[in-house]
């Protein structure tokens, strides 16, 4: 499958929404708008101690072992007899090895960015943290509009416990976890994220992508109508402006057209 059959499959299981939210300042906004560009980030930098570190196990036998390398050493740099050897080594030294593999993982993370998105454009919380109190705004995304941007798209999970996961006997299942693990304090973010690897830190996506601007209810006049001018300068096709109104007498946002 291309990269839209398998956003359309995961949307039609409903794994991911066709729509997702950016939560921004003002400021940041005014850059997104003007040059179409979403900034990635590499997941040390983010708010949360926890990112990407997941909870490695790597207790194996030496046959376990051995079939690890093999899996790892898809280029044929070393022989058997050289990979026997390294098992040998690690059952050995079973905490030596276990740092090397939390090393190396956290050496492919350094090089790796992320943008976060959520499912949700009305979460009170996302607007107080990401949206500068709600001076800020929130943008909806179509993906459908701009695969290649937008894939992959994995939604994060979840969990209660930090558990242990095997990286000899599974590593693939590992880098998901490492991926998408979070605590579920976070849950009430809904968040989604865009996984890119070559180390860059700004990306362009198609202007037909960005179809919402949603100021938050704290949202100064002025402030709007400069975004409204440079999304109109900058010739975005289909773009429209809402803005969050607090709803009376109760702890809830609505989205209102402006």
């Amino acid at each position: 499958m291309n990269k839209e059959e398998v956003l359309r499959k995961m949307i039609a299981a409903k794994e991911i929404p066709a729509t997702i939210y950016k939560y921004a300042s003002i400021d940041t906004a005014k850059l997104i708008v003007k040059k179409s560009s979403l900034k990635f980030s590499c997941p040390f930098d983010f708010n949360d101690p926890f990112e990407c570190r997941a909870n490695i196990s790597t207790d194996a036998t030496l046959d376990e072992i051995v079939k690890f390398f093999n899996f790892c050493d898809r280029r044929s740099e070393f022989t058997p007899k050289q990979k026997q050897e390294k098992a040998i080594e690690a059952l050995a030294y079973p905490k030596v090895f276990n740092e090397t593999v939390r090393k190396s993982l956290e050496g492919t993370t350094q090089n790796t960015r992320m943008c976060c998105f959520s499912k949700k454009n009305d979460n009170i919380l996302m607007w107080s943290h990401y949206a500068n109190m709600h001076k800020g705004v929130c943008l909806k995304f179509d993906i459908l509009q701009d695969v290649d941007f937008f894939y992959p798209l994995l939604p994060v999970l979840y969990e209660s416990d930090f558990l242990a996961y095997n990286y000899v006997l599974n590593p693939t299942l590992v880098v998901d976890k490492q991926i998408r693990m979070k605590a579920i304090d976070w849950e009430y973010e809904h968040e989604l994220r865009i996984i890119k690897t070559n180390g860059n830190d700004y990306y362009n996506f198609k202007k037909e992508a960005l179809t919402e601007i949603i100021f938050g209810c704290s949202a100064e006049v002025k402030e709007i109508n400069e975004i409204k001018k440079i999304a109109d300068e900058t010739k975005y096709p289909s773009i429209s402006l809402k803005q969050a109104k607090q709803v009376e007498g109760k702890y809830e946002l609505q989205i209102e057209e402006l």
